[in-house]
Parts: C-alpha cells; sequence; structure tokens
C-alpha cells in the first residue's frame, strides 16, 4: 500500500501529474487514481487505498473545491488527523477546511518557491512519521523546475528609481531609455476580456436575441490579436451556468455582461464593463436597434468595448474586420435562429434547424458558414439515426462550404467533423489542424484530435486534450461529455459519472447527457440510479435511446417482456438503428415464443449494419455487432468473417470484446469466447454485467 493518498479534480491532471513525479522522485509511495485498473470497482478501491494510506494530500483548486468526491476525502484525511493540504489556485478554502495551514504551489507546475516546497516536504513527514528530524534534504522533485523565490508575478513591472541624486548624463540617458523600453512592454500588454453570457426577459425571443448576441460577439471579438479572449462559452452550449468572479478575476482583466429586452420589433441591449481586479464598474451603455439589424448592433458594442479598453484605433476600426458572415439581413438572422435549435441537441430541434439553415442559403446562396452549419446538423442526425441518407447530405453540404470559403473556422471544422465520422482519420487531423490555425483556442479541434488519438491508442494524450478542451470552455456541455465518454470507454466509471453530472448542470432537460450518465451509473452497478437516469432522459425527450436504455436494464433482469415492449417502442421512433433491431432478435430468441421474428429482426439489423460499413468500412463497434448477427442467424462463415477482422487489433474497446465473446459463444466455439470474455474484463467490462448476463448463463465461459 502507497504511503500517500493523492486527492484531486480531474480537470486538474496536467499539474497534478507533475506533482506525483516530484514526490515520487523525493522516494514517497502515491497511490492516485491513474493506478486504478480499468473495470476495478472505484469506490471500494478508493475507500481501501484511502485507509491504508499514512497521509491524504489534498490538491485545491477551482475545480477541487466545487468537488464534492474531493472533500469527502479531504474529510476522510482530516478526521484521521493525516491530512497535508496544498492548493495550485488562489481559492477560498471550503469552511470546514480553513484552519488547516495550505502549501501555497499556485504557479505549479511552471515555478516554485523552494521555501515553500521543503516546509510541505517538512509537514509530510511528520505525520507519515512523528518522531522524524528535521533536516537540510536535497530537493529532487525540484530540480528541473523554475524557482520562484519571492517574486511577485505581476502584468505590469515596478520601476526603480535611482537613489542618488547626481547620476552622470550616460546614466541618467540609459535609465530614459529603460523607462521608455518599459513602456512600450506595458503598452504591449494584452488585455483578457471575458464575456459572460447575456441575460434576457425569459421569453422566447429575448432568449434567443440573448444567446445569439453572445455566440455572435464572442466571435467578433476573436478577430482582434491586441485582445485575449477569454471565452467561458461555445457555439454549441445548451445553458451555461454563472461563473464565479474569483475564477474570472485571476484568469482574466475585464467582464463584460449585458442584459436584452425585444420590444415592438427592436432589440434593446444594456451593457457593462467591469475591471476584475477592483470589482468596479468602468463602462456601461445602453444600445438599440432594429431587430433586422442585430449585426448593426454587434459591431456598435465591439467597437464601444474596443475604445474602453483603448484598442478603438488603426486597424480595428476599420470595417473588414467586423464583415458580416453574410450581407442579407434576413439570411444571417435565419442562421442565428438555426444555431439556436440546433444547440439544443433533440432530434427534433436539429431538423428545424436544418430548415432555417436551408432557408439561409436559399436567400444566400454564397453564405458558406450555414452550409458548414446544416452539415454538422446532418451529421447529429447520422450518430444519432446511423441512417446513410444523412451522411450523404452532411457531406453535400460540406463540399459546398468548403467550395465557397475554406478560410472560415466553422468550414474547417466540419469538414474535419465529416471525415473523422467516415473514419479518415488522416484527413480529419488535416482539418484539425487548419482549424486550429484559424483559431488557436478551438475546443472543438482539441476534442476532434483527442478522438483521433484514442481511436490510435494513444490515451495519454487524448485524455490531455479532452482536459485542455473543458478548460478552454468551462461551460461547454459537449467538451465534458466526450471526456466523459474517453472515461466510459475505459472503464473508469467514476470519473465518466462525475463528467456526466457536470454535464446535467450544464444543460436542462437534455436527454443525450441524462442517457450517458445513467449508462456510467449502470456500468458502475448503480442500477436503481442508472433506471432513474433513463427514466427522467424518456421523460424530457422522444430520442428512442432512453428507451432503448430501459428495455437493456429489464433485460439484464431477466424481465424480457417488458424488456421488448421498451425495444419496440425505441425502434418504432427510430428504425434504421441496426442495434435496436439487434436487440429485439436477443429477447426474442431468449424467448423462443417467436423464432421467425427473431430471425426476421437479425436480418434487418444485418442490412442496416452492412450500409452503415459503406460509410465507415472500419467502424469497430458496428463490425463486432455484424458478427453477432450473423452468428445468431447461424450464418457461420460469415460471422466468422467478421471475428478475423479483430485478430491483429489490440486495445480493441471492451464493448467490442464482449461482442465477440457473445459471437463466438453462439458459434459453439467456447474456449475462444472465455478467451474474449477475459480480454473484455481486462478492458474494463464490469465483472457485475458478466454474472447477469443472459447470454453466459447456461454457458460455461466466466
Amino acid at each position: 500500500m502507497a504511503q500517500v493518498f493523492l486527492s484531486y479534480a480531474h480537470e486538474d491532471l496536467p499539474r497534478v501529474r507533475s506533482l506525483v513525479t516530484s514526490l515520487e522522485a523525493e522516494g514517497y509511495s502515491v497511490w492516485w487514481d491513474r493506478a486504478l485498473q480499468p473495470g476495478e470497482s472505484f469506490e471500494a478501491t478508493i475507500d481501501r487505498e484511502i485507509q491504508a494510506a499514512q497521509c491524504v494530500v489534498v490538491v485545491w483548486s477551482y475545480s477541487s473545491v466545487n468537488s464534492q468526491w474531493v472533500k469527502n476525502e479531504a474529510l476522510e484525511g482530516l478526521d484521521r488527523d493525516v491530512l497535508v493540504p496544498i492548493s495550485i489556485d488562489e481559492i477560498r478554502l471550503p469552511v470546514a477546511f480553513k484552519q488547516q495551514q495550505c502549501a501555497n504551489f499556485k504557479n505549479w507546475p511552471q515555478a516554485v518557491d523552494p521555501n515553500e516546497y521543503r516546509k510541505f516536504l517538512s509537514v509530510l513527514d511528520r505525520v507519515l512519521n512523528a518522531d522524524s528530524a528535521e533536516e537540510l534534504r536535497e530537493l529532487k522533485g525540484i530540480n528541473h523546475m523554475r524557482s520562484s523565490g519571492r517574486q511577485r508575478y505581476r502584468r505590469r513591472r515596478d520601476y526603480l528609481l535611482p537613489a542618488t541624486i547626481i547620476i552622470a548624463a550616460t546614466i541618467l540617458l540609459a535609465a530614459i531609455s529603460l523607462l521608455t523600453q518599459d513602456r512600450v512592454e506595458l503598452a504591449k500588454v494584452t488585455p483578457r476580456l471575458t464575456i459572460v453570457p447575456f441575460a434576457s426577459g425569459n421569453t422566447p425571443d429575448g432568449q434567443f436575441y440573448a444567446d445569439s448576441m453572445t455566440r455572435e460577439v464572442i466571435q467578433r471579438f476573436s478577430q482582434f490579436e491586441d485582445l485575449e479572449l477569454i471565452q467561458v462559452g461555445g457555439l454549441w452550449n445548451l445553458d451555461l451556468t454563472s461563473i464565479p468572479l474569483n475564477i474570472m478575476q485571476t484568469e482574466s482583466d475585464y467582464a463584460l455582461s449585458g442584459d436584452v429586452v425585444v420590444s415592438e420589433g427592436n432589440v434593446n441591449l444594456s451593457v457593462q464593463l467591469k475591471d476584475l481586479a477592483s470589482n468596479s464598474l468602468i463602462w456601461q451603455t445602453v444600445y438599440s436597434d432594429s431587430s433586422d439589424n442585430i449585426f448593426e448592433l454587434q459591431k456598435k458594442l465591439v467597437f464601444g468595448v474596443l475604445g474602453k479598453l483603448n484598442l478603438a484605433s488603426g486597424d480595428h476600426l476599420e470595417m473588414a474586420n467586423l464583415k458580416s458572415i453574410s450581407p442579407d439581413k434576413t439570411a444571417y438572422r435565419e442562421y442565428l435562429r438555426g444555431i439556436d435549435l440546433l444547440r439544443r441537441g433533440e432530434q427534433h430541434h436539429i431538423l428545424s434547424a436544418i430548415k432555417r439553415f436551408e432557408t439561409a442559403t436559399m436567400i444566400d446562396p454564397n453564405f458558406s458558414v450555414a452550409y458548414a452549419a446544416m452539415c454538422r446538423a446532418y451529421l447529429e442526425r447520422y450518430r444519432i439515426s446511423n441512417a446513410t441518407e444523412e451522411f450523404d447530405m452532411a457531406q453535400k453540404n460540406c463540399r459546398q462550404a468548403l467550395h465557397l470559403n475554406e478560410r472560415q473556422s466553422d468550414v474547417q471544422l466540419a469538414q474535419a467533423e465529416l471525415y473523422r465520422t467516415s473514419g479518415e482519420t488522416d484527413l480529419a487531423r488535416y482539418h484539425y489542424t487548419k482549424l486550429l490555425e484559424l483559431d488557436a483556442r478551438s475546443a472543438e479541434a482539441n476534442m476532434g484530435l483527442a478522438d483521433i488519438f484514442a481511436q490510435e491508442g494513444n490515451y495519454q494524450s487524448a485524455e490531455a486534450l479532452y482536459l485542455k478542451a473543458t478548460q478552454l470552455r468551462p461551460s461547454y456541455w459537449k467538451a465534458q461529455n466526450q471526456l466523459g465518454s474517453f472515461y466510459f470507454r475505459h472503464g473508469l466509471y467514476f470519473q465518466a459519472i462525475e463528467s456526466y453530472l457536470r454535464v446535467t448542470q450544464l444543460t436542462t432537460a437534455n436527454a443525450t447527457a441524462l442517457n450517458n450518465l445513467g449508462a456510467a451509473q449502470y456500468y458502475a452497478g448503480h442500477f436503481d440510479q442508472a433506471y432513474q437516469s433513463w427514466l427522467k432522459a424518456s421523460q424530457f425527450s422522444t430520442n428512442s435511446a432512453a428507451y432503448s436504455n430501459m428495455g437493456t436494464a429489464l433485460y439484464y433482469a431477466k424481465r424480457f417482456d417488458e424488456a421488448l415492449q421498451q425495444f419496440e417502442t425505441a425502434v418504432k421512433m427510430d428504425s434504421n438503428d441496426h442495434r435496436l433491431w439487434g436487440n429485439i432478435g436477443d429477447i426474442l430468441r431468449f424467448t423462443a415464443q417467436d423464432e421467425q421474428h427473431a430471425q426476421d429482426a437479425y436480418q434487418q439489423a444485418i442490412r442496416l449494419a452492412e450500409k452503415n460499413l459503406t460509410i465507415n468500412p472500419t467502424n469497430s463497434a458496428t463490425n463486432s455487432r455484424l458478427a453477432v448477427y450473423y452468428a445468431a442467424i447461424g450464418d457461420q462463415e460469415n460471422a466468422e468473417s467478421q471475428i478475423e477482422k479483430f485478430q491483429n487489433n489490440n486495445g480493441t474497446d471492451f464493448n467490442v470484446l464482449y461482442d465477440l465473446a457473445v459471437a463466438t459463444s453462439l458459434l459453439g466455439q467456447l474456449a475462444s469466447s472465455s478467451h474474449y470474455i477475459d480480454m473484455a474484463r481486462e478492458a474494463g467490462y464490469p465483472q457485475v454485467l458478466l454474472d447477469s448476463d443472459p447470454q453466459f448463463q447456461d454457458k460455461d465461459v466466466l
């Protein structure tokens, strides 16, 4: 067992990883959740390790002070009087821990005060061994790091005037020169601006204009190199949570907020600009214009803010810097309406969004960004339905967008997502890279590249990029969702639950988020919580996934008739998903009440799966399911052909390995089935599901 149990928030992983390296270099043994094996019971392991550890080191940060898991682990250390806290951000500690002396590592890992680090090690040694004598030790863990000593980190430099009155002319000139140089450096300091989501009067029109104004103003300010935009939202956000003042004060210099009121065809925007260092209001005004002139309203606001930040000169005032993405006001408004619908993420919203984008492109046939948005909307529909017609439409709109303007970041993003969906990862990587050239802070580019790294087995790089995306856009629900999905695929269900819970906090009435949360809870063995999450998802949306998930829960409970009802409801909603037909086939096979109906369901699943493979022939999940379908209807030749595709595939997803175990079991190849089950377990497939699985109840493969 390790000496030190390390408690931290997963958003801080890049900074915490170097702390673990430093502690191990000092000779301490450290347990942290990176040591957790896929599929291992997280809560049981945490409890065992924290009880066995001689010391609990908690890393306080903006993220961890809001994590109930971290606070619970810290309380365990506090109760046993073995807690050693450090802070890596300037934060207000939770009330229960304010009496604890906290080591200040605020510049970690870029720099560290050796004295502060040495004091931290001394406290650590005393907790581990109360009788240990304090000695001056070599600090092996920070030899490679820059010493911060007593430096004060400021955005503006202090100036020291000469103490003597009589100064030689040359020294005076040199001093003047240095001061001038410092003033130049000061002038080059880039102000950091945070856009707080604009508020509205809660009317549908007011909310639409407030959300649209927030997104579009972020886009406008991002065009100026002399302004650092600290983004707190993304193009595809749902509802945004408020941003704590202490976080904004550390990350940003100024905050722009506003209230939108729509009245008699006019949009009235009341805005405030705050200096975060002093938390004082430095500017406020009201802009008003016709709802047809929303772009002009944005432009007035942007120029007003630039003026208050002393940036409204030279190129900043050239109208070319703020060209509308469409010269037609009606087309632009239709596009904004489409984006507003698309960000909600449910099927009926996506279809309505496509109609808005179609109208926008009919009005303005050169509207490249609208074509790109339409491409992404069709890709969303394809991911939900697996209907190849949706992918074909996405491809058509992406090509048109690229033809019209390849220098638009939205166009590059749509193209990258199209290629990633079709499995052409090299081309996807190319377009994500082009996107980063146009927008270095793109969370979507980081998420897309992370997906590619994960697919290639480079999990450490993938995780780092997923985390970077959540840091770039803290309230971007899709970034948290993809991070959760990454953890889920690797059997780290506790971390997945944590990420999915954040998604449900960032969004309202989001069936996708609740379905994912339910899946993570289910795989973690929290069946009651999972069922409740899925039931809630079904209340928010007519999405087939919720009914399919509830059917799966009933299937594992061997309540086959009820499970069949859920799957049949799901397939009525989405008849193009091969997985739903396969589930119906499985249920009918187990009940043995309608063999022909089961065969028909499997045949339909095969047709749909093969159709999907025409788009992405390398999709491992579809190929492995196809092996199960063929095996279920007794087509041994085709089933084995599918299984052979995975013979040299290392690092395969545990769900794929599970499918291969089912397929070989149906073929009567029990030794192979047992082998794939062992591999699935190793990759993170939960033992609790294997023990309850009807597929293996009568076969000696577990």
